[in-house]
């Protein structure tokens, strides 16, 4: 028995690794604590991961667990707390990432390439944080992977066929380690010759939508949460909105005709989306997207019909951009977003968290919209047995 566990477990990594090296995946299969940080994805065996069979059924529903009840029955703090997902330092979890889970009980985790030294050491990390998050009687975590660890990002040039396959790899390596949410895949489609044109899957609205719709395909089959970015199409953009002010100067009918052809495509399929940071000619041409009603309320929500996650993309670089505190900043969540992400350190985090708090306190943000957005995040885990 031993010797077919063995030999079925070669022709598994054998097949993906295929895989991968025939599709320009970067993804490879030793693991080592050694490892350093910036290193590529490492899935451990297939088997690890929980299989789509057993973990996509739907939940039944009961009404006293549904999610408005949940949130109903969370303190207000609680509640504002589940609208956020923080980054942490280091690769393990320290105790100031550990004791600022149990206090606030947030939302979710985003981890990046410094966090990353492969699945077993990344799942040792991540089953603390969720521990931690168990002892303390908070909801289970959202755990990220943000789009900058290597072999998550699509290529450009990628095709619908590779891109199913890729998403299901990608789901299911960091699914391995611990983690139930990829900000991937990117909906936005390339300028030639532009700066983010690299970062794009294609030029044409058609090609994008056709990746983004099978790499959805792909993630739901690894069972892991997809987040789409970044609305309303930041591929034209004259700069890296995570870096600098980047304003796109297309008007609301050239944004129509093409850079919201994809996220039209996948706005009934996708669970989450994340919103720009990029700023837009279309709206008021001064205040990033994640900023704007206008755009998250009015245009994904009334328009599109997305029912989904609304999530802020890096809430820093917004605030960096916007002239602004990230407090002031985190207030915006008034513009639609359900999510907002701030990376960095504890500092910041608090800040944005006490804003959104004295918000509601002043009246500013009343508590039936924490709890519509909170209901939507434990939706969200729920649709994905993160919750039960």
């Amino acid at each position: 028995m031993r010797r077919l566990r063995r030999a079925w477990l070669v022709l598994v990594l054998a097949a993906v690794g295929a895989f991968a090296a025939g599709t320009g995946v970067s993804l490879l299969f030793s693991d080592s604590d050694s490892s350093p940080p910036n290193r590529v994805l490492n899935p451990a065996p297939a088997a690890a991961a929980p299989s789509p069979a057993t973990t996509a059924k739907p939940v039944p529903k009961t009404s006293g667990r549904s999610p408005a009840a949940r949130a109903a029955r969370l303190p207000t703090a609680q509640l504002v707390a589940q609208l956020f997902v923080v980054g942490v330092h280091g690769t393990t979890a320290s105790r100031g990432t550990l004791r600022s889970v149990r206090a606030h009980g947030w939302g979710g985790i985003v981890l990046g390439p410094a966090n990353w030294l492969g699945p077993r050491p990344t799942r040792r990390m991540t089953a603390k944080l969720a521990a931690a998050a168990r002892a303390a009687h908070r909801q289970p975590l959202l755990i990220g992977a943000s789009s900058d660890l290597p072999g998550v990002a699509l290529p450009h040039g990628t095709r619908a066929a590779s891109a199913r396959r890729h998403a299901a790899v990608v789901g299911r390596a960091v699914r391995a380690a611990g983690v139930n949410l990829a900000l991937a895949p990117d909906a936005d489609v390339g300028t030639a010759g532009g700066p983010l044109e690299q970062q794009a899957v294609a030029n044409a609205p058609g090609a994008v939508s056709r990746v983004v719709t099978a790499a959805l395909q792909g993630y739901r089959r690894a069972h892991t949460i997809a987040a789409v970015g970044h609305f309303p199409g930041q591929g034209a953009a004259a700069g890296d909105p995570e870096t600098q002010p980047a304003p796109v100067g297309q008007s609301l009918a050239e944004l129509r005709a093409r850079d919201l052809r994809p996220f039209a495509a996948v706005a009934r399929s996708a669970p989450a989306v994340v919103a720009s940071n990029a700023i837009y000619a279309a709206f008021d041409g001064a205040t990033p997207a994640v900023l704007l009603p206008e755009a998250l309320t009015g245009l994904l929500r009334q328009r599109m019909g997305f029912r989904g996650v609304v999530m802020s993309d890096d809430l820093l670089a917004a605030s960096t951009t916007n002239h602004t505190d990230v407090g002031a900043t985190a207030v915006a969540l008034r513009a639609g977003a359900d999510v907002l992400y701030v990376p960095g350190g504890p500092r910041a985090q608090d800040r944005a968290y006490n804003a959104v708090l004295a918000a509601w306190r002043h009246g500013e943000i009343s508590t039936a919209r924490l709890r519509a957005s909170a209901a939507r995040v434990l939706a969200l885990k729920r649709a994905y047995r993160i919750v039960h």
